[in-house]
């Protein structure tokens, strides 16, 4: 079992970038951290399991030969949830490219989204609700940060995320696309999604926090009513939006 106390080490410096958009796309790997989280993916691990880390007073749970006891200081740095347990290092998923002119199969949600705890409480409320497909624009925070696998209570491990282009360039490719009438942009002057007829097969385009959309005449446009106040956060009237198509859709099947 490995020691590691330098910062200079090459491998702790490859975990340090762990913790950006950039490291994760480059190095393939994902950290899992919180000790619920990493207790519950052991039980039925559905990654690969390529290292463990632990601070001194801990012990290595996978069992795997690669469990890497770091100093105090250099776990801390590395635990930026401050969680104070076993990090396990994962295989990152593979994320195809998202073909935006393909026909969409049940509800498939764009998301643009930055702030990686938006990012993971939306993949959590999509995998309650059964969304079959989330796409994350190049503007989206990843789902695999530590702060959005926690956000998501996992469910960023087990759903299906596709990549794409800026939200911009999507939403231009999907105004040529021939099921660009099953475009639903939410937004804040659309139509109140009380009234809204979704159809069996839809995708549902979240707007970023602050800017919106500038181009929401191209598709349908659907809101959520709010009083004494502007708008909800993105993450919350998207949660409100899914439930309501998926409820209607589902009473509709019947």
């Amino acid at each position: 079992m490995k020691f590691i106390s330098s910062p200079h080490n090459p491998f702790y410096r490859r975990l340090k970038t762990l913790g950006t958009n950039k490291g994760i796309r480059e190095e393939k790997l994902i950290l899992l951290s919180g000790e619920k989280l990493v207790h519950e993916f052991l039980k039925s691990p559905n990654l690969e399991i390529l290292g463990e880390i632990f601070p001194p007073d801990l012990k290595p749970l996978s069992g795997i030969e690669n469990a890497l006891e770091l100093s105090n200081s250099l776990f801390d740095a590395v635990d930026e949830l401050g969680t104070g347990f076993n990090i396990l290092i994962l295989k990152k998923p593979n994320q195809i490219k998202w073909d935006p002119l393909s026909e969409p199969h049940g509800l498939e949600v764009i998301c643009p989204l930055g702030d990686p705890q938006n990012v993971g409480a939306l993949l959590r409320t999509c995998e309650g609700f059964g969304v079959r497909k989330i796409i994350l624009t190049s503007e989206s925070a990843s789902p695999f940060l530590p702060k959005a696998i926690k956000a998501s209570a996992g469910s960023a491990l087990r759903v299906l995320t596709e990549r794409a282009d800026s939200l911009r360039k999507t939403i231009e490719t999907l105004e040529t696309s021939p099921f660009a009438e099953s475009t639903f942009i939410l937004a804040q002057n659309g139509k109140n999604i009380q009234n809204v007829r979704w159809p069996k097969n839809l995708r549902l385009v979240i707007g970023e926090e602050g800017p919106g959309f500038s181009q929401q005449e191209l598709f349908q446009s659907v809101s959520i009513p709010t009083e004494k106040i502007e708008s909800l956060n993105a993450t919350v009237a998207a949660s409100l939006a899914i439930y309501s198509c998926q409820t209607a859709r589902s009473a509709h099947s019947k």
